[in-house]
C-alpha cells in the first residue's frame, strides 16, 4: 500500500505534506492556459446562473438534496458494493483511475491523474485533521456520506473512534458495510437531520472535536439553526471545510469565478457572517480561518474553519 499517512515521525522530519507540496505529481498548466480553464469554469456557472436553474426548482432544499445524494450516489455507492472489489482501504478511498482530470492543488492549476488526485486529498485530509483536530483520540463527522473522509481518516492510525452521521440511509449503510469488509472497527455510522434540534444524535457529541467536509454547503438556508444545535450539543471544537465566498474578491479571476459557481448550485455563502454574529454574542470563538487551495477542478476550492465554544 502507498498510501502517503502521517505520522508522528512525518510530522518530526518535516515530511508531512511531502506529496501536496510536489504538486500533486501533475503538469503545472502554463499561466494562460490556467486562466482559461478558470474562466471556462467561470462562464459555465455564470450561464447556469442567468438561467435562475436552481431558483426555479426551489433551491437548494431538503428535497433537491435527497433525490441528488440519497437517491442518487450514496444509493448508487450502496448497490455497486465498491469496498468489495477494493484491494484495500487505501485503494477505497484513493480511485484507482489514472483518467486526468484539471485540477487545482495547493494554489496550482495541474493536469493529473485521477488516483494521484485523490493521493494528495488523502494526504491533505490527515495533515489538516492532525494539525486542527487537538489532542483528541475521537472524531466525529457530520455529513459523512459514504464514508469517504473517515476511512481516509482511518489509515493515519491517530484515531481510536472516527463516527460518521449523516442523514441518509443509503450512505449510513454504505459506511457500515465497508467499514464491516475491511474489518476497521474505529469507523462507525449512525442518522442525523443537523437541522433537528431533538435528535438523538447530538447527544454523542458533548465535548467532541467535530468537522464538517462540504456538508453545509449544502445547508446554506439552516447554517444559523446547525451552528445552534451543535453549540446546543456542548462541542468542544468544530473543524468546517466548506465554502466561505465571503472572504472571496469580485477581482480576481478565479475568485468571481468561485462565486459565480457557488451562487449558481445555491451553495453555502453565509458560514464565516454567521459564525462571527454567535461569537460577537460571546457563544463561540473563531480561533482559524484559511484557504485549502485544492479541488478536483479548477475552482470550488474549500476553506477551513476552526471555532470553540465560548
Amino acid at each position: 500500500m502507498k498510501a502517503y499517512l502521517v505520522s508522528e515521525h512525518a510530522r518530526a522530519s518535516g515530511a508531512l505534506g511531502g506529496f501536496a507540496s510536489a504538486a500533486a505529481r501533475g503538469e503545472v498548466l502554463s499561466p494562460v492556459t490556467s486562466a482559461l480553464s478558470i474562466f471556462r469554469e467561470g462562464a459555465l456557472a455564470a450561464r447556469a446562473l442567468g438561467k435562475n436553474v436552481l431558483v426555479r426548482a426551489g433551491g437548494r432544499n431538503r428535497e433537491r438534496v435527497a433525490r441528488e445524494y440519497d437517491g442518487t450516489i450514496w444509493k448508487s455507492i450502496l448497490e455497486k458494493r465498491r469496498w468489495e472489489t477494493a484491494g484495500s482501504v487505501h485503494d477505497y478511498v484513493v480511485f484507482q483511475d489514472q483518467e486526468s482530470l484539471v485540477a487545482k492543488v495547493e494554489g496550482k492549476i495541474v493536469r493529473i491523474s485521477t488516483a494521484d488526485y485523490y493521493e494528495f486529498r488523502l494526504a491533505k485530509l490527515q495533515e489538516v485533521m492532525t494539525l486542527h483536530a487537538g489532542d483528541t483520540d475521537t472524531i466525529i463527522e457530520i455529513g459523512s456520506g459514504w464514508g469517504h473522509n473517515l476511512f481516509s481518516l482511518a489509515l493515519a492510525n491517530r484515531w481510536k473512534s472516527l463516527k460518521g452521521f449523516e442523514i441518509s440511509l443509503n450512505g449510513v449503510r454504505a459506511t457500515n458495510q465497508a467499514a464491516a469488509h475491511f474489518g476497521v472497527k474505529s469507523v462507525t455510522a449512525g442518522q442525523c437531520d443537523l437541522t433537528a434540534r431533538g435528535d438523538q444524535a447530538f447527544g454523542e457529541m458533548n465535548r467532541a472535536t467535530v468537522f464538517s467536509y462540504l456538508c453545509l454547503e449544502q445547508l446554506k438556508h439552516a447554517t444559523a439553526v446547525v451552528i445552534e444545535n451543535l453549540l446546543a450539543a456542548n462541542v468542544r471544537r468544530v473543524i468546517h471545510i466548506e465554502p466561505v465566498p465571503e472572504i472571496l474578491s469580485w477581482w480576481r479571476l478565479g475568485d468571481a469565478a468561485n462565486k459565480l459557481y457557488i451562487a449558481a448550485q445555491d451553495y453555502q455563502n453565509n458560514l464565516l457572517s454567521t459564525l462571527r454574529s454567535f461569537e460577537r454574542a460571546g457563544r463561540l470563538r473563531v480561533i482559524h480561518v484559511s484557504r485549502l487551495s485544492f479541488a478536483p477542478r479548477p475552482i470550488s476550492d474549500p476553506v477551513l474553519i476552526c471555532w470553540e465554544t465560548a
